[in-house]
This record gives C-alpha cells, structure tokens and sequence, in this order.
C-alpha cells in the first residue's frame, strides 16, 4: 500500500493552485494524477481526500461541476469536513472513480491563503 509522502502532496496542491488561475479543475483530475503516484485502489480515496483538505487549507473553493445547468458555481457550505464529507459519501454513492463530470470541481477563493510553498 504507497501513500502520499507530504512532499509529493505539496506539489499537487501547488501545481492544482497553479492551473486554477486558468481554470477550475475537476475531481477527476486530481483522481488522475494521485493514481499515478499512488497506484493502490484501496488508499486512492482517502489519498484523494488528503490532498482535497490541502487544496482546501490553500484556498480552494469546491463547487458544482460545469456540467450543471447553472454551471460552476461554489458549495454554499465551504466548511473543509463539510466538503470532505460530501466528496466520500458521493463518491462512494457513484460505485467507481470519479470521471469528468463527477461530483466537484475547485477554482480560486478570492482570498487565497497560498498557506503551502
């Protein structure tokens, strides 16, 4: 079972805060490169979910997926345990990994903490 060594989940949470001054970034995306690092299906959730807190503590703000009729659009309840919590139970309703249009997407808060360098 490899985890997440807390070096590898600060350059996500930097390269992830990077691309959202472009665009927000989908649930999927994050999945995806954490399976490349983490090969095992058995901690790729809570690995997922780690680096989603992190995200969080930098200023990341979840929100509907694009795909919704209204668009993105953020979580009116941002609280991080809120939002972990409705990530797991979420993906765990979906019965397979996350895909595009699944679940969440993240872009900027207009207040970034940028807390991880």
């Amino acid at each position: 079972m490899k985890t997440l060594t807390q070096d590898q989940i600060k350059t996500l949470v930097r390269e992830f805060h990077a691309e959202t001054s472009e665009d927000i970034i989908g649930l999927f995306s994050i999945v995806q490169e954490i399976g490349e690092l983490c090969t095992d299906d058995d901690v790729l959730l809570e690995e997922t979910l780690i680096v989603v807190e992190a995200l969080l503590a930098d200023g990341m703000v979840a929100g509907d997926p694009p795909y919704y009729p209204d668009g993105y659009k953020p979580w009116p309840d941002q609280d991080p345990l809120k939002v972990i919590n409705r990530i797991r139970s979420e993906w765990l309703q979906l019965g397979h990994t996350p895909d595009i249009p699944d679940i969440v997407w993240f872009g900027p808060s207009k207040q970034s903490k940028r807390v991880l360098r």
